[in-house]
């Protein structure tokens, strides 16, 4: 493996993720708001919530494929192919477009996800290889904040491409080709890695993940950090696909208009990820995770009650993000402290297939309660408040290492480090 030095690598690694997660964004809502432009008998809940779903689909199939390759491969070298494969099928989706297909959208939708799946691995198992130990916290609060930049910038550039461009998507989408050629050669820059594993049998099976969450069981901190940051994925991803009815219902906007909701709460995310980055203490890694899951519930319940005026949503999705920032951190950069290096990159890959297969779940729930019960989009903030408040109780009261990072946090006593 290589050691860390002093020109990690970092900052392309970051500017790699930061294309791919602005072209995933740009790309998905575009074809959303295709679909429901041009199908007005689907509600825009449907709509959004069966693009989450097929994008979410490679994730789970191809999951232990993606741990494999990031195991038996240099992850530089293979964030190259796959950067390359975006190029792609960046270049298919213009005429996806143009012949205006829904079926044809959904397959350049689902191919950006077998991309997006495929570099998931390699992106959060390369950071370990790229940075010291004590500076992983960090190195992913930093490119979790380059991740929720992205899609600030490209939800609303979704937005702006169509207003823009006159709804003309085929030319909305030229633009993607255009960033998928950019992160290439961002990728080609990394440093080289070596692959952790190289005689690692290749195989398609699930085994090796399960495997690796077997023997990581008994570590407390994963443990943790796999439910928590599973909950996080699913309770952004129902607040995302929400949004854009919400926009629609609340505040009459159009469609293209309800994505720049969005925006304010990747804002927060953001801004979340650094101050969980700079206000991390090594001696309570997840001293953040109460107080941010508090203030997700507190956004989300305000969400559903509060009027319909435009500041006040703004200034609450703000709120939502930041808190969610600080909730979500601790869980990710535990994943990868405490894994065991040879099996990290098969940990972080089961770990992404649990996160996608919760997103998934956060299409049905959206269905659930939007389509089949009726639920207005702020009825339907309100009922994931109050889901979120009990698992919260739960994780607090099944994993008490959460309460007391969160206690000596405040009290600023000094304890023993997770897991001990």
């Amino acid at each position: 493996m290589t050691r860390p030095g002093p020109d990690t690598g970092l900052g392309t690694l970051n500017l790699t993720q930061f294309l791919g997660a602005l072209n995933d964004n740009i790309l998905k809502f575009l074809i959303i708001y295709h679909i429901i432009q041009h199908q007005p008998a689907l509600s825009p809940s449907s709509v959004t919530a069966t693009a989450g779903a097929v994008f979410v689909l490679p994730f789970l199939l191809l999951s232990p494929l993606a741990g494999n390759l990031a195991t038996r491969y240099s992850k530089s070298h293979l964030i190259g192919w796959i950067k390359l494969l975006e190029v792609v099928i960046t270049c298919l989706a213009v005429p996806a477009f143009w012949m205006g297909s829904p079926l044809l959208l959904y397959l350049v939708l689902t191919a950006m996800a077998i991309h997006s799946a495929l570099f998931a691995p390699c992106k959060y198992g390369i950071i370990p290889e790229l940075v010291e130990h004590h500076a992983l916290t960090r190195a992913n609060g930093a490119i979790e904040a380059a991740t929720f930049l992205a899609i600030i910038i490209g939800t609303a550039s979704a937005s702006l491409l169509v207003d823009f461009t006159q709804a003309r998507y085929p030319l909305a989408a030229s633009a993607c080709v255009l960033i998928a050629f950019t992160g290439w050669q961002a990728a080609r820059t990394l440093p080289v890695t070596a692959a952790a594993a190289p005689k690692l049998q290749g195989h398609l099976s699930p085994r090796p993940m399960l495997d690796s969450l077997r023997a990581h069981r008994r570590v407390t901190p994963i443990r943790v950090s796999l439910i928590g940051f599973a909950w996080f994925m699913l309770v952004g991803a129902f607040a995302q696909m929400n949004l854009i009815g919400y926009g629609i219902v609340q505040l009459g906007l159009r469609e293209s208009q309800s994505g720049y909701l969005f925006f304010a709460a990747a804002i927060g995310i953001a801004i979340g990820s650094l101050a969980a980055a700079r206000f991390a203490r090594a001696d309570q890694p997840f001293g953040l995770v109460i107080p941010g899951g508090v203030g997700m519930l507190f956004c989300l319940i305000a969400l559903a009650l509060m009027p319909a005026r435009l500041e006040l949503i703004v200034l609450f999705l703000i709120l939502f993000g930041v808190s969610a920032g600080l909730f979500s951190v601790p869980f990710q950069t535990g994943l990868q402290a405490y894994a065991d290096p040879p099996r990290r990159a098969e940990l972080l890959a089961a770990a992404s297939m649990v996160n996608w297969f919760a997103v998934l779940m956060a299409s049905g729930f959206l269905l659930l309660v939007a389509h089949t019960a009726g639920r207005t989009p702020a009825e339907s903030f309100f009922v994931m408040g109050m889901l979120h408040g009990v698992v919260l109780l739960l994780l607090a009261w099944r994993y008490p290492l959460l309460w007391h990072h969160a206690q000596k946090r405040v009290s600023r006593r000094e304890d023993h480090p997770a897991g001990s």
